[in-house]
């Protein structure tokens, strides 16, 4: 599962990995990054489990590996927590778990200059239109620790960008991040914030310019996953580690799940 600015052709190359492992893969457009799927109102991470378990059933598959990044991370562990019994194993990629992150401010405050988007993703029509003149570009830069990126992966992400709705969708997930209080914002807190009982495989890229690389390692020795949490930190990475270093992030993946599959 894909997430902000980007869509699912960024995991093709995993999806192949994975085929050529003996291993069916599936990378679905997420909600509100296509005209059928887009609906009044904020999307919540608890929407996005829905989805992930809506498209099992659809697929009449009783359990899978789920594979996340960026908001496909949160996705993943949103699902994780509403239905650990589907989820065989999960990997994340570039957000860390979310239970200790009141604590992110007072332990690593350089994550809240990093994280300055959120907050101007929150005014009112100012975003939409920056959007729409390069800003993608300046993130995706960003993210990528000043490293220039690929014609070809900001040619794709324009193009999603470009379709009807899109933009508004996508920054309904932060605008819902940050309405709590509200049942959905309830119920995607109880999601991500309590333990996750599916093994887990966080990675990070070393050189991420949007989530600092340390906040992955405040999970490991706590009870938030009691079947077990892996950190693993790619260098020459940032926070497009799949893209960067797609051998070595994809090799870990099929092993992750080889490891963590059904009989």
């Amino acid at each position: 599962m894909h997430g902000f600015p980007d869509d699912h052709r960024s995991f093709m190359g995993l999806a192949e990995h994975l085929a050529a492992a003996g291993y069916r893969a599936i990378a679905p457009v997420m909600r509100g990054y296509e005209p059928s799927s887009q609906r009044p109102g904020a999307i919540y991470p608890s929407h996005l489990a829905d989805d992930v378990i809506a498209w099992m059933d659809v697929l009449e598959l009783e359990h899978a590996h789920v594979v996340g990044h960026d908001w496909g991370a949160v996705a993943g562990y949103a699902a994780a927590g509403l239905a650990p019994e589907r989820v065989l194993s999960l990997t994340t990629m570039a957000v860390p778990p979310l239970q200790q992150i009141l604590s992110w401010p007072m332990l690593y405050p350089h994550q809240l200059r990093l994280s300055w988007y959120m907050g101007f993703f929150q005014l009112p029509l100012v975003p939409e239109r920056v959007l729409k003149r390069g800003f993608l570009d300046r993130l995706w830069r960003e993210w990528g620790n000043g490293a220039e990126p690929s014609p070809t992966a900001l040619a794709r992400v324009h193009e999603r960008f470009a379709m009807p709705g899109v933009i508004p969708s996508a920054l309904s997930y932060y605008r819902a991040f940050a309405q709590p209080n509200t049942p959905e914002g309830k119920r995607s807190q109880k999601l991500l914030f309590s333990p996750i009982a599916v093994p887990t495989l966080a990675m990070s890229g070393a050189d991420d310019g949007c989530m600092e690389t340390a906040l992955f390692d405040l999970a490991l020795g706590t009870d938030d996953f009691p079947a077990g949490l892996k950190v693993m930190r790619v260098q020459r990475a940032t926070h497009w580690l799949h893209l960067e270093q797609p051998d070595e992030v994809n090799t870990a993946v099929v092993d992750w799940v080889a490891r963590h599959a059904s009989g």
